[in-house]
């Protein structure tokens, strides 16, 4: 079942999704932003690739993965030894 289709968003499928929730108001504002989102976020990255090109771009991403695991690994290999564990909620 296809929530967008053409471009479009088929409110009747959106409806029947809402149905199956606690908070249809919630879930639809929540799921409309993400959709959102995720729209500005196609347009911004086809923006990027259309200024810098496929390899450019691939190189910064890479570039900014390889310094994310270099500044964590650090982060962790200053803390004492030891065992360690963390916990995440979600909202309802």
């Amino acid at each position: 079942m296809k929530l967008v289709e053409g471009g479009r968003l088929r409110d009747s499928v959106l409806d029947l999704l809402a149905l199956n929730v606690r908070h249809a108001e919630d879930f639809r504002a929540d799921l409309l932003a993400q959709m959102g989102a995720a729209a500005m976020g196609c347009q911004r990255l086809a923006d990027l690739l259309t200024c810098y090109g496929m390899d450019t771009v691939l190189g910064a991403l890479d570039a900014i993965l390889d310094s994310a695991e270099r500044m964590m690994r650090s982060e962790i290999a200053s803390w004492p030894e030891g065992a360690y564990e963390g916990e995440s909620l979600l909202d309802d």
